[in-house]
């Protein structure tokens, strides 16, 4: 029902005037999913459930911090937060749609132990442009490099 209404918003060109808030059940826990200015979509289906399985094998090890660089809208916080809510979190994404999006997706879920850090790593110190490579505003191929 939900892909049905989510098509319907886009035929009708209104996903980019609603915002709204859907919850999603990932591997047993039940997260709320904002969809901001056409962001969060993609959450409706999960993608990389191999993901989970190893996040689990890495929660088994008890100590750390998990890096995430190249956060994008929290796909893999969401998978990480399933397997273990308490563990600490520091995102790292140079794309500030992407950055607000999972501000408000941390908030939505009452996530503890979550850092976003608006930055890209890169070797040098430097400001550098942002390379879009599709029409989508949170372009998860998008990078430093140009013509990547």
């Amino acid at each position: 029902m939900k892909i049905i209404f989510f098509k319907l918003l886009i035929k009708l060109k209104l996903d980019k005037y609603i915002n709204i808030f859907f919850k999603k059940n990932i591997n047993n826990t039940l997260f709320t999913i904002p969809i901001i200015y056409q962001i969060g979509f993609e959450h409706n289906i999960i993608s990389e459930t191999w993901m989970i399985d190893i996040l689990q094998k890495i929660n088994n090890l008890k100590q750390g911090v998990f890096f995430d660089v190249g956060v994008n809208t929290g796909q893999t916080l969401i998978k990480l937060k399933s397997v273990n809510p308490t563990i600490e979190y520091i995102g790292f994404e140079p794309n500030p749609k992407c950055v607000f999006y999972v501000d408000e997706l941390i908030k939505a879920n009452q996530f503890s132990n979550c850092s976003l850090i608006p930055v890209a790593l890169m070797q040098q110190n430097e400001l550098l442009k942002l390379h879009f490579y599709s029409e989508t505003a949170t372009d998860a191929a998008a990078s430093l490099i140009q013509k990547f």
